[in-house]
């Protein structure tokens, strides 16, 4: 089992060898440095500045639109919400004063219009209210508009960041949290009953108007430049990597034909490729420290079997050494 870890050793430096060599010094070198200056050229290209003018040249309008209909998309079922809860309350208002079974048909006559008439709700509720003496006061007031206004508040955020998250590319999202925190309950609770009961008295306005815009420059636009910053780094690193190696090979097929150029290179990859192989034996050899040091003898790593090596028990004991 011993001699297992020096063959082991010695394909490793082979490779490396023969690698190197076939490799050559120049390439090493010359492949490097294009690596180096790939993501250095990468890095140059891909900052917040050129990153946000792609944004507005080219994302921006797509983005505000999605954020736009992902609102309104959001607003549209909240309002749906309270509007039957409105509609619910109203009824029920109206069964207690004209009696159970009148009170039934106005409560159902008022669901069936509003399934039908969504736009005319509104004044038709506030009318009905009105006839029977209901203020809007009563009905924010009853238990079940109220128990909409709050779940309707917290929903809403979650369905717009999970529309705005569902349309957006490069795995761009916004939390609700984040959302909740641009647009209050009390700024959104007052923008869905301007809407429901429609009354001029009420419309005032609320900053709703330019949520969607401060959404997609305080919540979007820095979530898309950081994913535009990979995409653009990956994709310029590639480009710049591929123009320098192809510099590379024309370099190299002319340089290889000066015999002397090249079997000085030969030979300078062969020790590049000996330095390299080296630096993986010792790593792997470290592991086995470790692997001894924590576990203890086992089957295929004791101290018979490090001990009965060539070579493998000198880095063994070196590195073994070096760490004590």
């Amino acid at each position: 089992m011993s001699y297992v870890f020096d063959i082991i050793i010695l394909v490793i430096l082979l490779y490396g060898i023969i690698s190197g060599a076939r490799r050559g010094f120049l390439a090493a070198v010359l492949r490097f440095v294009c690596m180096l200056l790939a993501v250095t050229a990468a890095s140059v290209i891909s900052t917040d500045a050129v990153c946000g003018d792609i944004y507005d040249e080219y994302l921006h309008e797509k983005v505000a639109q999605v954020i736009s209909t992902s609102m309104d998309n959001a607003k549209q079922q909240a309002v749906d919400r309270l509007r039957t809860a409105v509609s619910d309350t109203v009824g029920n208002a109206a069964g207690s004063i004209v009696g159970k079974s009148a009170g039934e048909s106005i409560s159902q006559g008022i669901m069936d219009f509003a399934s039908k008439h969504e736009e005319q709700i509104g004044d038709f509720v506030l009318g009905v209210g009105d006839f029977l003496g209901i203020t809007v006061r009563d009905v924010l007031a009853d238990e079940r508009v109220s128990s909409a206004v709050d779940s309707t508040a917290d929903r809403y955020s979650e369905e717009v960041a999970e529309g705005i998250n569902g349309r957006l590319p490069f795995g761009i999202e916004v939390s609700p949290e984040k959302i909740h925190e641009v647009i209050s309950d009390k700024k959104l609770i007052e923008v869905l009953l301007t809407e429901i009961l429609d009354q001029e008295q009420t419309k005032t306005r609320t900053g709703y108007e330019d949520t969607a815009e401060y959404i997609e420059q305080s919540l979007v636009r820095p979530a898309a430049i950081r994913a535009l910053r990979t995409v653009v780094w990956a994709g310029a690193f590639v480009i710049v990597s591929a123009v320098l190696n192809l510099i590379v090979r024309i370099v190299l097929l002319i340089v290889r034909r000066l015999k002397a150029v090249n079997l000085t290179d030969r030979v300078l990859g062969a020790l590049l490729g000996t330095l390299g192989s080296s630096v993986a034996v010792f790593a792997i050899v470290f592991v086995c420290v470790m692997a001894f040091r924590f576990i203890g003898d086992f089957d295929y790593l004791n101290e018979d079997i490090i001990s009965g090596t060539i070579v493998f028990k000198h880095i063994f004991y070196l590195i073994n050494g070096m760490i004590q």
